[in-house]
């Protein structure tokens, strides 16, 4: 580190130059600073024809809380690093006596109000705050910003504000309520100030007491703040928990993210005297399964991309009576669907073999009836069968006819004769009919015989 001590003054950006030497071109070292979010910058040159010089200059800006520690320099090379510190000694902002070149210009002095000191994060925007006693009858044109040593720095006439400020400043307030309020965007490590408020009424220029200001640069944003939470907590229980960050941009505050999926999300912005701004996200979740620790982080993003993170642990018991609730709203109704699926099915091949045997009923056999053969038909037996019938249909007749002559019969031929239809086949042959007994044939003359 090229010589210096390390004394810097809180918020005021202070360049610091890191070089180191080598002999191979190709062998082109990195640098790393152990500081974030400041700006750097790095070039090589050619010392000699076998010499090269690699410079890494860094913006630094410094704060009370890192005196007496360290700022540290490394250069990585393919084959190794070689790295230089120094012990930091911040010292506080006061402020000096300085007169505006403009003020013996001007006429009397007004009260006004505006913070000796204030924070701003660079790159981001800072609004400064800024009142002054305002009388009707003394109504002012003109608000004009300018550095205490001298430039202007907002003024409705662009044509009057200097280059480096241009088009980044504007007045927020009115003028005739007493609001000098002024933004400074994208704003730079040595946009320190002072800045002082004055104004215009046709002609006449009045100054301000107290109407001073000296920005205090920061090179990361705040610390994000993160509400407690319980030390033991159930998986599926419901947790509220807010982060709160401050800062000085409420033209863009910062916007909020977290690492776990919340049901309500609620954002609130509160100004606080000393004109910073408080940002508070508060959301409310369900805790996750996975019995252990678990990290609950919240990340603010601030204007122009800056970031700055908080994370808090949660110890999660419980998981698995959780996995078993959650399981039980997804499981229920698919078990009554897969239950009346099943129902249903049985239904159905109930009726289906219902109906299917009824309609087997009344349908006639699907086999066609065998025919009887030839023998069959002129077998003994069966002519016997069929004479045998003729016979017994027209035995009246017959008997008359062998009847003696001597014996006087009376016969009665107005009785029909059934004569039975063709015989049905052998598998739905009907019973023969009964023989008649000895007895009945004392009457009847019942005559046997072959034919």
């Amino acid at each position: 580190m090229d010589e210096w001590q390390g004394n810097a003054t809180e918020g005021v950006a202070k360049s610091v130059i890191c070089s180191v030497s080598y002999k191979c071109k190709k062998n082109t070292p990195t640098f790393e600073w152990n500081y974030k979010d400041m700006q750097s910058s790095l070039h090589t040159e050619e010392i000699s024809s076998s010499t090269f010089k690699t410079v890494s200059n860094l913006t630094f800006i410094g704060s009370l809380e890192d005196n007496g520690k360290s700022l540290t320099c490394t250069a990585r090379f393919m084959t190794g690093e070689t790295s230089d510190s120094a012990t930091l000694h911040i010292k506080e902002y006061e402020p000096t006596e300085e007169i505006d070149p403009r003020e013996r210009d001007m006429l009397q002095n007004l009260a006004a109000k505006v913070p000796f000191r204030f924070t701003a994060l660079t790159r981001s925007c800072v609004v400064i705050p800024c009142s002054f006693e305002h009388y009707e009858d003394l109504p002012m044109t003109r608000g004009i910003w300018s550095k205490k040593k001298g430039g202007v720095i907002y003024h409705n006439g662009r044509t009057y504000v200097l280059d480096h400020f241009k088009d980044r400043t504007r007045m927020l307030g009115d003028l005739n309520e007493g609001n000098c309020s002024l933004e400074i965007d994208d704003i730079k490590p040595f946009d320190n100030g002072p800045f002082c408020f004055h104004a215009e009424r046709g002609t006449n220029k009045y100054k301000f007491n107290n109407s001073c200001v000296f920005i205090v640069m920061k090179a990361s944003p705040e610390k994000l703040v993160i509400t407690p939470v319980p030390a033991e907590v159930d998986a599926g229980s419901t947790i509220t928990v807010s982060c709160s960050a401050k800062h000085t941009c409420p033209s863009h505050p910062p916007v909020f993210s977290w690492s776990v999926n919340h049901l309500t999300s609620e954002v609130t912005h509160t100004w606080t005297p000393q004109g910073i701004w408080e940002t508070t996200s508060t959301i409310t979740f369900n805790v996750p399964g996975g019995d252990g620790i678990q990290n609950l982080t919240c990340t603010a993003k601030f204007w122009r991309d800056k970031q700055q993170a908080s994370t808090v642990k949660l110890s999660v018991k419980g998981s698995l009576m959780y996995q078993f609730r959650g399981s039980l709203p997804v499981a229920i109704p698919v078990s009554f669907l897969v239950l009346a699926i099943v129902l249903a099915a049985v239904f159905g091949v109930v009726q289906y073999r219902k109906r299917r045997h009824t309609d087997g009923s009344l349908r006639p056999s699907s086999q066609p009836e065998k025919r009887r053969s030839l023998w069959d038909r002129l077998s003994r037996g069966s002519m016997w069968s069929r004479f045998s019938r003729r016979a017994e249909d027209g035995r009246i007749g017959w008997q008359a006819e062998r009847k003696p002559k001597n014996n006087t019969t009376t016969i009665n031929y107005d009785t029909p004769i059934s004569k039975q239809r063709f015989p049905s086949p052998k598998n739905n042959r009907r019973p023969p009919r009964p023989v008649k007994s000895e007895a009945s044939c004392a009457v009847d003359y019942c005559v046997y015989g072959n034919i």
